[in-house]
C-alpha cells in the first residue's frame, strides 16, 4: 500500500513499550519508545491524576499565579481570605482551592473575568475544597463546598 492514509493502516498488537515510534520534536523527525513518552514530565498532571503542586497560602489577599494552574492552593488564614483571579487563564485549566482553616476564601475576578456558579463565590467552611474549571479562555464555572 503506497502512502496509506493513517485510517488505512491496521490495527497494531498491545503495546510493550519498546516498540520505537516515530515523533516531531523542534520540528524535526526522530525516534522515541511509549515508555519514554508515558515518563514524560507532566506539564498537565491531569492526564496523570495528579495536582501539579500544593501551593500554601498564608494571606488575607492573594492573586492566583501561573504555577497555580493544576494546583491545590490552601489558605491558612484564620481571617477571611480574598482570592482574586487575573486574566491569563486559559481554557481547560484548573484550579483547586482549599479552605485550610477558620478564614472563608471568597473568589473575585479581575477585568475581563468571568466566574459562573450556581452558588456564592465563597467556601462554607474550614476543609471546603473548590475547583476553577475554565471552560473558555478567562471564563470559569466555579463548582464545590461553597456557601
Amino acid at each position: 500500500m503506497a502512502n496509506p492514509k493513517f485510517s488505512e493502516l491496521p490495527a497494531a498488537a498491545a503495546l510493550t513499550g519498546t516498540e520505537t515510534l516515530p515523533v516531531v520534536q523542534g520540528g524535526g523527525a526522530v525516534r522515541t519508545t511509549p515508555s519514554d513518552i508515558v515518563s514524560l514530565p507532566a506539564a498537565n498532571k491531569a492526564v496523570t491524576g495528579e495536582i501539579a503542586a500544593v501551593n500554601v497560602v498564608a494571606d488575607t489577599a492573594y492573586t492566583l499565579a501561573p504555577g497555580d494552574k493544576g494546583a491545590l492552593v490552601v489558605f491558612t488564614n484564620t481571617n477571611p481570605v480574598t482570592l482574586t483571579v487575573p486574566a491569563g487563564f486559559k481554557k481547560k485549566a484548573v484550579v483547586y482551592l482549599k479552605q485550610g482553616s477558620s478564614g472563608q476564601v471568597t473568589c473575585s475576578a479581575d477585568a475581563g473575568v468571568t466566574l459562573e456558579t450556581a452558588s456564592t463565590l465563597k467556601t462554607r467552611t474550614a476543609r471546603s475544597v473548590i475547583a476553577l474549571i475554565f471552560h473558555d479562555d478567562d471564563k470559569a464555572t466555579v463548582v464545590g463546598d461553597m456557601e
